[in-house]
Order: structure tokens, then sequence, then C-alpha cells
């Protein structure tokens, strides 16, 4: 999926949310929440939205066609990107949180070492 998205989309720049960013399993999961800390993810342009969106869906296991309760849901969000505020699309972590580890500053990679 990443060589897939490289090809069809282009990093803009961080971005940032207001929610709080847990621990899934090697990979992150978001929860908004209007009075929570900054969490700090990638903003993706993608050159053909619907195709994309579609494959990332698939990808994220998001829609009907998979077992309930789906992990996550896309939704549009309100961000602050390198050009000012954006509403994006962005995947909502949808099941309980509260055995997951907090990730304490809102930044996955910065928790994880990658850069």
């Amino acid at each position: 999926m990443a060589q897939r998205l490289a090809q069809g989309a282009e990093w803009v720049g961080n971005a940032s949310l207001s929610g709080w960013l847990y621990h899934v399993d090697g990979y992150p999961g978001l929860v908004p929440g209007a009075d929570a800390p900054p969490v700090v993810g990638d903003l993706i342009r993608l050159h053909e939205p619907l195709v994309l969106l579609n494959l990332l869906d698939a990808y994220e296991e998001v829609g009907p066609e998979f077992p309930v309760p789906n992990e996550y849901r896309r939704e549009i969000h309100p961000v602050d990107g390198p050009q000012g505020h954006a509403m994006t699309w962005v995947y909502i972590y949808a099941r309980p949180v509260e055995s997951l580890p907090l990730i304490v500053g809102g930044d996955f990679d910065v928790t994880t070492g990658r850069s």
C-alpha cells in the first residue's frame, strides 16, 4: 500500500488535529477530541482521490463488506497543516481503547523512532 500511495499521492507536510493517539499493535489508532492535545500525522494529497480512498478503505478494512466492528472509520476532520486549516479525510480508530497504551506527545513516529 505504501508503494501505491507513493505513486498516486504526494506528501504535503505534517498536520495536526486534537485527539488521543493509541498504540494498537505496531500501528497508531487516533481518537479525536475537541479538548484533547494535538496529534501529529502526515497530510497527503491524493491525485485520484476516489480510486485511492477505495484502496485505502480496503486496506484499513473500512466498510460494510468487512467484519463488524470495523477497526477504523473514515471521517472528515479539520487539521492544521503547512498552509493553515484544511478539511481532510482521517481514519479514526473505532474500537475500545481502554486497554491500549496512550502515545504521549501524540506523534507515533517519534514514539517508535521512525522519521
